[in-house]
């Protein structure tokens, strides 16, 4: 059932059942690697995570394992491999190879810098669901999403991209029980990061589109930095009913729901004092099945006065989420480089077509 591999490496087997296999992860608190089998519920050549899709029973296994820090990093098709957060530093070759940096509470960044310019400005980029978003690699906690972005902006624009290592998809960049001060987190290496390069909170414009943009609205209410939110995710429950919990939010890694995230957020926002610009701009379009939830979190804004630019896109190709940022990126972009030049942005509701 259970064997050492090495001081801090076990390797568990899900051959009698997954009960044992939960007793033994929740005593492994000084363990760095796991190695989970699971040849006898393999369908084809898939990981953990997509077997317990499958197979109701595996899923404890998958949120426990989450639930105490550990993260796929790579699977064979019958056994995947599992990291510990505290491990990821000195594990993944792109932090070692300083090519990705780490700040004090744990959080994964990378820094772009224009040489020979003044940096006037700092655009922090999330990223969204991977693809595919549960796949066993590291790197579906750093999707590089807009990979061009600085070839589209200023010169004198620094971007700092963070990687959402959490969770069993990520963590939205929230609250967690392994990092339940994970928002505050995010806001203090921004804070760092601008500072460094003398910049003020005004100078900063965070975007992210889906899980990104939920990380984005949330340092936006939070922090007071300026954005450009493309659909975010506000909620739970239409991905655990309409899509069986594709986002494993039902287990015990989340100390809030969206919901009461947004909530509290919303119910502490202010609108900005001595300025009528919107330093806000949420993203979405009719055909996502986010938008309601989107008008609704701009309705609520509009309630305790957080200025902000609502815009909509009425173009037909947008069916499902994922085509918002695709299909609004032109726009995306012209309203980013309006943020970092800091152009004033009217709030309200505006219609696009794409």
């Amino acid at each position: 059932m259970v064997q050492v591999l090495a001081k801090r490496a076990i390797r568990l087997s899900l051959d009698s059942g997954p009960g044992a296999a939960l007793s033994v992860i929740e005593g492994c608190d000084a363990v760095d690697l796991i190695e989970v089998e699971h040849g006898r519920y393999v369908l084809g050549n898939e990981n953990l995570m997509r077997v317990a899709r499958t197979f109701d029973e595996i899923r404890p296994v998958v949120f426990a394992l989450a639930e105490h820090g550990f993260v796929a990093y790579a699977s064979d098709g019958r056994t995947s491999r599992f990291v510990h957060l505290r491990r990821i530093p000195s594990f993944w070759q792109p932090v070692r190879q300083g090519d990705m940096k780490v700040d004090e509470s744990g959080l994964i960044y990378k820094l772009f810098v224009p040489e020979g310019v003044r940096i006037g400005s700092l655009v922090v980029v999330f990223s969204s669901m991977a693809s595919p978003f549960d796949k066993a690699s590291l790197t579906r906690y750093f999707e590089p999403n807009f990979r061009s972005i600085s070839k589209h902006l200023p010169d004198g624009v620094a971007v700092l991209r963070i990687a959402d290592l959490d969770g069993v998809v990520g963590g939205f960049y929230l609250p967690t029980v392994n990092y339940p001060r994970r928002d505050w987190d995010v806001r203090a290496l921004i804070n760092q990061v601008s500072g460094g390069l003398s910049l003020e909170p005004s100078q900063v414009v965070v975007y992210g589109a889906s899980k990104g943009g939920t990380a984005a609205l949330s340092q936006v209410l939070l922090a007071g930095f300026r954005g450009v939110v493309v659909d975010p995710i506000l909620d739970d429950a239409s991905y655990e009913t309409r899509y069986d919990d594709t986002h494993w939010t039902r287990g015990g890694v989340f100390l809030n729901t969206k919901d009461e995230y947004f909530d509290r957020l919303v119910a502490d926002s202010t609108g900005h004092e001595g300025s009528e610009d919107a330093r806000l701009v949420l993203v979405s379009g009719v055909g996502s099945p986010l938008f309601s939830l989107v008008a609704g979190m701009s309705e609520r804004l509009d309630e305790v006065g957080r200025r902000h630019l609502f815009v909509v896109s009425t173009d037909e190709r947008i069916v499902d989420h994922p085509h918002v940022s695709v299909r609004t990126l032109r726009t995306v972009t012209g309203l980013l480089n309006m943020q970092v030049e800091g152009i004033g942005i009217a709030p309200g509701r505006r219609e696009i077509f794409g």
